[in-house]
């Protein structure tokens, strides 16, 4: 009798606990910052949440695909129904051409299109990505360090445009004349370190010549001897 009396009580806290901690997937409202609603609801999405849910936050987190997402508030509404917070870090990048807008989280190794825009992301504008949007992703995320590097030192290099040239890769056009062929997202760094130098060098701060990154250790500059 105590044991089966045990048993009941158990079972009826177990009942208990996920009735109060978990909720079916599709009564699951989710709320986040207009600018990221979108991604939020994309990232949920794509990690095929069906069945019940558990209502904590590392639980929650981990549904969050690609996103460095945190649960800010989880309401719970009785009987079967929840609203859950989500706030999203800004993204390493968020790329631009014309009316498409790519943010690149570089951990994680994931891009999502946007159609607003944070102040207070960084933002790069560029010309020549692809056009379609699954494309246009693609290129963002593979040349999302390439990208960020650049904004970094835009002001340093005094950029002026940025594009991609078919059968060349990523061009930078300078304001003062200069051109700084990037090629592919290979060795992003050493690139940017190889541009700096030779735009700092006294025998080139007044001359518009192209200055080509693409091999490795060098900065060739064609019209040079």
């Amino acid at each position: 009798m105590r044991k089966t009396l045990c048993g009941a009580l158990a079972l009826s806290l177990i009942l208990v606990s996920g009735y109060c901690f978990t909720v079916p997937a599709s009564n699951v409202q989710l709320v986040a910052e207009p600018s990221v609603d979108a991604i939020v609801r994309q990232s949920w999405d794509q990690a095929d949440v069906r069945g019940l849910v558990l209502l904590l936050p590392s639980f929650l987190t981990d549904r969050f695909d690609g996103l460095p997402a945190t649960i800010s508030q989880i309401r719970r509404a009785y009987p079967w129904n929840a609203t859950i917070r989500v706030a999203v870090g800004a993204p390493d990048i968020a790329i631009r051409q014309n009316t498409m807008t790519a943010v690149v989280f570089l951990k994680w190794n994931r891009a999502f299109s946007v159609t607003e825009v944070d102040s207070a992301w960084a933002v790069l504008d560029v010309n020549g990505f692809p056009t379609s949007a699954s494309s246009f992703l693609g290129a963002c995320l593979m040349y999302g360090d390439l990208c960020r590097d650049l904004l970094t030192h835009r002001s340093v290099l005094n950029i002026a445009r940025i594009a991609m040239v078919a059968d060349t890769g990523m061009v930078v056009e300078l304001k003062d004349g200069k051109t700084l062929i990037f090629g592919d997202a290979s060795e992003s760094s050493s690139k940017i370190r190889r541009a700096l130098a030779v735009v700092d060098m006294a025998a080139f701060k007044t001359r518009a010549v192209t200055v080509d990154l693409r091999f490795a250790g060098q900065a060739v500059i064609p019209e040079t001897p």
